[in-house]
């Protein structure tokens, strides 16, 4: 009887004993691999960034159907990010064309990634813009895709309670722009 007992402790311990090398091993791993394997990196998405907005629902008819265009500075340090952005264009029913100076509305945003290891990282970013007429306050949740240079996702905002696509990519890409 008691040869079996410490048998099986003795099986116990040393499937413990494995049990905890393997985590240590694959804790090290994760850890060398860090910083050297793109998916376990945090995007670096700092830098310049045209965001186009179409909205596909609102309560205010105008907005429906219509498309903006922003240049977006965001600067990011480890999974925040902060910057800022202009109005630069618009195709709506009530204007088409480009923003210059004191008619572009600005703001300020303030965003987090989240890292995934199996799917798109995720990029959430809320600002309130300084609209003509009245303050309107935006959430963007985006999809971080081909390798970093394009974002995804969809919007949701105060002005008219609109939402729609919403779609970043690097750079300043917009029509009318020279």
């Amino acid at each position: 009887m008691w040869f079996r007992v410490r048998t099986l402790l003795g099986s116990l311990a040393l499937q413990a004993g494995g049990t905890v090398a393997g985590a240590v091993v694959v804790a090290v791993l994760l850890f060398v691999l860090h910083e050297d394997v793109p998916m376990f990196q945090t995007p670096s998405l700092s830098g310049v960034w045209t965001m186009q907005v179409h909205t596909d629902e609102s309560v205010h008819a105008p907005f429906l159907d219509m498309t903006l265009w922003y240049t977006v500075l965001i600067a990011q340090e480890g999974t925040d990010v902060w910057g800022t952005g202009e109005k630069v264009y618009e195709d709506s029913s009530a204007f088409k064309g480009p923003y210059f100076g004191t008619d572009r509305t600005r703001f300020a945003l303030k965003g987090t990634i989240t890292k995934r290891y199996f799917r798109s990282d995720t990029l959430v970013v809320h600002y309130v813009e300084e609209g003509t007429i009245a303050q309107s306050s935006t959430v963007e949740v985006l999809r971080v895709q081909r390798r970093n240079q394009q974002l995804v996702g969809a919007f949701q905002t105060t002005a008219g309670d609109s939402s729609g696509a919403a779609t970043w990519v690097r750079g300043r890409h917009y029509p009318g722009r020279q």
